[in-house]
Order: C-alpha cells, then sequence, then structure tokens
C-alpha cells in the first residue's frame, strides 16, 4: 500500500539524485515505516549541479510526481492546467493521502479528492493567518492571500479523518478537527541523537562578546531579522558588546545587509547563508552562546528546539507555538526592536541567568526527541492507513454485490 504525500517543497533533480533545501536527507523514512511506497507531490525543476550545501535525498521506495516549479500566486496561475494535471496523476496512484499543510500544492489534491470522499490526513506545519500578517509579506494582494489561506486550511483540517499539529494548543484553536475525528500533535523537528548536548559547547562568562545566533529564511519578512539587526544596533549603541550570525537566505539578504551597514553594525553581523540540516547547523549553533528567534509569525519552530537541544539559552516573541517551549520570562513582544535590545542587554549582565535557561532548556528539548515523537506520529499514520483501507472495502463491496446479484438472476 502507498501513501501519496503532498509536500510543498522546491525538489531540484540533478541525474538520478533529488534534493530538496532545508529537507532532512532521511525525512520520508517517516513515511515508509508505516507504507511500503511513497509518492511525492511537490514543484520540482531540473538542473545539473546540486543546490548548493545540500544533501541528496534518500527516495528508496520514494516516487516523485513533480508539478512546475512555480513560486507565488502569479507563476501558479500560469502553471495551474500543468499542476492539476499532475495533481490528477498523482491522486490516480494513491492509496493514502497526507496532505502536509493546505499548501498550493495540497489543495489541488484536496479539491480533486473531496467529490470521491477519500479519507486523508493533514499535518498541520504552519498558519497562514500569521504568516501573511502585516510585516511579514509585502504583496499589494496579501490580506485576501491571507484570508483564503487561512479559510482553505481551516476547511481541509474540519474535513481530514485524522489531523496532527506541530503544537499542543496553538494551532488548534485556529484551525480545529471536525467533531468526532481523531486528532495528535507531534513535532516536525527531526533532530538524530547526536543533535543532543547536555550542554552548550560555547559557555558565556561575561567576557568578550556576547555571540547570537538566530535562523531562517530571508524569502519573506516573517523572522523578523530586520528587528533583530535593529535591537543589536541599539543594544552595542547602548554599550553592551554582541555579535550576531544568521543563518538563512533569501531575495531580502541584500536588504538586510544594508540595513546593517546603515545602522552602524556590520562588522558585527555576519550572514552564513543557508546550511545543510545537521552537522553543518550544529558546528554553527555550537558557536553561540544566545540563539535569538524573534519571528512575527510562527509554527512550532524547528530551528530554536534544534538551539535547544544544543543547549542553547533563548530568547522569543510571544508568538505561535515559542511560548509553548519559553517561559515568560524569556519572551518579547513582536517588532519591538527596543524590548529585544533591553532583554539582550539584561542577559549579557547576567551569565549565572543564561546557564539556568541552557539547563532548562535542554529538559524541554528532550520532549522532542525522535524517540518520544515517533509513537504519536505512528499511531497517527497508521489511524490513516486503517481509514483507508475500510474505504477501499466499502468501494468494492458494491461490485461484489451486483456479480452475485447477476448470478442469481441467471440462475
Amino acid at each position: 500500500m502507498n501513501v501519496l504525500v503532498c509536500a510543498d517543497m522546491h525538489f531540484v533533480k540533478v541525474g538520478d539524485q533529488y534534493y530538496a533545501p532545508g529537507c532532512a536527507q532521511n525525512f520520508f523514512q517517516r513515511f515508509r515505516d508505516v507504507w511500503e511506497q511513497v509518492i511525492v507531490f511537490g514543484r520540482l525543476a531540473q538542473a545539473d549541479v546540486p543546490p548548493e550545501k545540500s544533501v541528496p535525498l534518500d527516495f528508496s521506495n520514494v516516487r516523485l510526481i513533480g508539478a512546475p516549479d512555480f513560486v507565488g500566486p502569479v507563476q501558479y496561475l500560469k502553471c495551474r492546467r500543468r499542476i492539476m494535471r499532475a495533481a490528477r496523476e498523482a491522486l490516480s496512484q494513491a492509496d493514502s493521502i497526507l496532505l502536509r499543510g493546505a499548501s498550493p500544492t495540497g489543495m489541488p489534491i484536496y479539491y480533486l479528492n473531496r467529490d470521491a470522499g477519500r479519507p486523508y490526513g493533514i499535518e498541520v506545519i504552519g498558519d497562514p493567518h500569521e504568516s501573511l500578517a502585516r510585516g511579514s509579506v509585502r504583496h499589494p494582494l496579501r490580506p485576501y492571500f491571507r484570508w483564503l489561506y487561512t479559510r482553505e486550511q481551516r476547511r481541509v483540517c474540519y474535513d481530514a479523518y485524522v489531523a496532527a499539529y506541530v503544537t499542543a494548543q496553538s494551532l488548534q484553536r485556529r484551525y480545529p478537527p471536525g467533531p468526532g475525528r481523531w486528532a495528535t500533535h507531534y513535532s516536525d523537528v527531526v533532530i538524530p541523537p547526536n543533535g543532543f548536548r547536555d550542554s552548550p559547547q560555547a559557555v558565556y562568562n561575561g567576557v568578550g562578546p556576547l555571540r547570537l545566533a538566530s535562523v531562517g529564511t530571508m524569502s519573506v519578512m516573517a523572522k523578523a531579522f530586520d528587528v533583530l539587526i535593529a535591537a543589536v544596533a541599539q543594544a552595542v549603541s547602548a554599550g553592551c558588546d554582541l555579535e550576531l550570525s544568521i543563518i538563512g537566505d533569501g531575495q531580502h539578504l541584500p536588504e538586510l545587509r544594508q540595513l546593517a551597514q546603515r545602522l552602524g553594525v556590520e562588522q558585527r553581523v555576519r550572514f552564513c547563508g543557508t546550511l545543510p540540516p545537521g552537522g553543518p547547523i550544529f558546528a554553527e549553533l555550537d558557536r553561540a552562546h544566545l540563539f535569538v528567534l524573534v519571528s512575527r509569525t510562527e509554527g512550532l519552530p524547528r530551528a530554536m528546539v534544534e538551539a535547544m537541544a544544543r543547549g542553547l539559552p533563548c530568547v522569543g516573541t510571544a508568538v505561535g507555538g515559542i511560548p509553548e517551549l519559553l517561559g515568560a520570562e524569556d519572551l518579547v513582544p513582536p517588532d519591538d526592536a527596543r524590548a529585544l535590545a533591553e532583554r539582550l542587554i539584561e542577559l549579557a549582565r547576567q551569565p549565572q541567568r543564561l546557564a539556568a535557561m541552557s539547563r532548562r532548556n535542554v529538559q524541554t528539548a528532550a520532549d522532542y526527541s525522535e524517540e518520544r515523537l515517533r509513537d504519536r506520529r505512528i499511531e497517527c499514520y497508521r489511524r490513516l492507513r486503517a481509514g483507508t483501507e475500510e474505504w477501499l472495502r466499502q468501494r468494492e463491496k458494491p461490485q461484489v454485490l451486483n456479480e452475485e446479484h447477476l448470478v442469481n438472476r441467471s440462475i
């Protein structure tokens, strides 16, 4: 039996190998634990060389049906016929169906499947209501897309046979499952056993610069790196010795570089670019004393869980699932550079507090180990498989009854 996974990723095919920047090499193993074969529906591009700093995906018993590699609503509309054609092909070969959010690649599958009524599952990995909030995306139709994608995710969650959320409470409130539907929660974080440390490698002793790290895409401004850079500049102006490393890339990188230069902290802000998951990111985190994530919107941030697993103290904004990870004393309001600067100055003067935060975060991160998350994820997948098998049996019944009826009539 197979499962069709609608993944809103940008896949790149080079020869016989597939790549997806930011995706763990063994990501699709989680589906192979329950289904014999995985069919992936996602955006696909061909290339002569692999994306920079990417590793080939483990595609054992995985088959990709590619949609055009569109970006944004205009390209989507131009490619819509080809997207729908690829979606029909994927759905015609599918047994179980699992949507990874109400994404531009998942919604065609949802609408094509709606009349058939096949049970499907959804993993809610983000919140379009927050990710398309003012300041996160610059587009004249942003309010419309925010309304549209929020409505569609609510509809998909309500109709789903099983629903899994990356938060324990936050996303469930806005996107509840339908009455009587089975739901669970587990993080989308994939941290290998060597990703966990008992304590941070770099312990701040109050001497020299306090080294900050942050991780996220610059394709949109949802991670609020502009606020982070402004806060660093304010703290430095107040006499606080800080250095910041930002891991990530995207179209707003030149703008952020210019901001750091304009605020006079270009020598204190290092842009690391995109790094492969696992070891390279862990090595960069191990250089830091403090992880800072001041997102305007979040689900449950994978980057923060990884930082906590490395034993880093963390500061974040009170949005999405971040308050499920950090206590109120480690939170700041979104879009408030002054409050963040004050918190950074405060922590730079209190090494003992940073050590206490580190110990607390190591304990919290243990709840997000693969071993602990796997049981809930496997239960969700098994329920979806069982529901699909029952639906397929019911589909076959009328045909069997009709054949028996014809035989009886002929006698």
